[in-house]
């Protein structure tokens, strides 16, 4: 959407709606919206005041301007917000633009409109985009309106039987810091590009706002860096502890010193006592390779996300992206 609209009769719709930008002075009631059809489905954190606004606040890509409306008359009835990534694969750059947080009012629900909010945005001119993909809950929707889910594998590893003595001498590492993190930006883009993984090109205030101020301090997850002997950063983790699963939800290394972070990441894990497993969210062929040559058994399966959701990409907008897997797409 360009902030125009469009209006007249929805395409198989009874009723006539425009569809605009939804402007500032209405995000009270865009998130209102939100509220009451995420928390009469699935409840949680969704009722919590500001859950949504937070978004707007934290992620330099989520902007008020960005959330799209279909109104009925002066009534907001169904939303979704989009977002822009530039996106990089080998040595070339894509345009991914997605949709998340798409709601209808539960008054509203089952009567065609979010459906017509999801051909309005694929109707959009192409040209902008290389990529388009939708991060949902509800994969059957997405489905009969051809969206595919992306491979979301993850490295499972069992801890039963590791022992620090197992894994060698102890790497050095500390918690992150905020003055870390241009030295964690260049890791995360050599570690990438080397492993020919599509990842997003984060700007100095993507790691700031988000990364840091949104993902850390919302999602309360540990951040640690690996240091060599003299102090200087070589790599880093971005971890939680889910039940009993030690997961590593990013990482990343210089290329010549996998084998430290990667034994880096192992010691953390086995420091979880009451953790089983470790899943290290990216099937990356150098992590595999280290883990068979400390004959450390695992498994490439298919990864959890958060709260259940599922990235869907739609393969009218580049095909070749159906066989890709999609790492550090962040939530939006």
């Amino acid at each position: 959407m360009d902030g125009k609209g469009s209006s007249g009769l929805l395409r198989g719709h009874r009723l006539r709606g425009t569809i605009l930008t939804i402007p500032r002075s209405r995000v009270l009631e865009w998130e209102t919206l939100l509220r009451r059809a995420f928390l009469a489905r699935w409840g949680g954190s969704y009722g919590r005041a500001g859950y949504f606004s937070d978004y707007l606040a934290h992620d330099p890509h989520h902007r008020a301007g960005r959330l799209v409306g279909l109104f009925v008359g002066d009534t907001l009835v169904s939303t979704y917000q989009i977002f822009s990534r530039s996106v990089r694969l080998s040595e070339r750059v894509y345009r991914l633009e997605g949709i998340g947080n798409v709601a209808t009012a539960p008054e509203h629900q089952r009567q065609g409109y979010g459906r017509a909010l999801m051909r309005s945005f694929l109707q959009a001119p192409r040209s902008r985009r290389d990529l388009a993909m939708v991060y949902a809950r509800d994969g059957a929707f997405y489905r009969k309106l051809g969206w595919r889910p992306f491979s979301r594998g993850v490295i499972r590893i069992p801890l039963r039987g590791i022992t620090p003595a197992t894994l060698g001498a102890p790497v050095l590492h500390r918690r992150m810091n905020q003055a870390d993190l241009p030295a964690v930006s260049r890791i995360y883009a050599r570690f990438n590009r080397a492993e020919d993984l599509l990842h997003v090109v984060r700007t100095p205030r993507y790691w700031n706002e988000w990364v840091w101020e949104w993902k850390r301090r919302v999602y309360r997850l540990r951040a640690e860096v690996f240091t060599d002997a003299r102090r200087r950063p070589i790599g880093y983790a971005v971890s939680r502890l889910v039940g009993d699963q030690f997961r590593i939800e990013e990482y990343g290394a210089l290329p010549s010193q996998h084998d430290q972070v990667y034994r880096g990441l192992m010691q953390l894990a086995v420091q979880q006592n009451r953790c089983r497993f470790a899943l290290a969210m990216r099937p990356v062929p150098s992590l595999r390779r280290w883990l068979a040559s400390m004959s450390l058994s695992n498994a490439v399966e298919d990864g959890p996300d958060e709260l259940g959701h599922v990235r869907f990409f739609h393969p009218s907008i580049r095909r070749r992206f159906s066989s890709v897997a999609l790492w550090h797409i962040d939530h939006f």
